[in-house]
């Protein structure tokens, strides 16, 4: 479990589950750029602190409730898990998460990663949803 979060987060702790734990995982990619998707077949509760980057994060089937910085987010839609402290309660989940390396992420715009700043947990507009 741990490695399919490693780039996210360097203290992960898994608080409940339910047994017997039955986890796939993939993960494709390398230090800047990492799309892990996983699938669990049990409850589960971790808590971690996300730092070095961002992701996106999407559930494909399950129940899924994702709390990032103290903001509860939909995830039933794709949303960014920020910087700091995320905690997620899942059962019987399929997701995909995207991750991006901040000193990447800020080489790619063109800022220091410190000027980085990640607002919204989702996309801002319907339209936008759709990309």
């Amino acid at each position: 479990m741990q490695s399919a979060v490693a780039q996210l987060s360097t203290r992960i702790a898994v608080r409940d589950i339910g047994s017997p734990l039955a986890l796939r995982q993939r993960i494709v990619g390398d230090d800047r750029l990492l799309l892990t998707s996983f699938g669990i077949d049990t409850h589960l509760h971790v808590e971690s602190a996300i730092t070095g980057a961002v992701a996106i994060a999407r559930r494909r089937e399950g129940d899924l409730r994702t709390v990032t910085n103290g903001e509860e987010v939909d995830a039933g839609r794709p949303f960014l898990l920020r910087p700091g402290r995320a905690e997620s309660w899942s059962r019987k989940v399929t997701a995909d998460i995207v991750s991006v390396d901040l000193p990447a992420l800020g080489a790619f715009t063109g800022h220091d990663e410190s000027a980085l700043h990640f607002g919204a947990t989702h996309a801002l507009s319907p339209e936008l949803q759709r990309h």
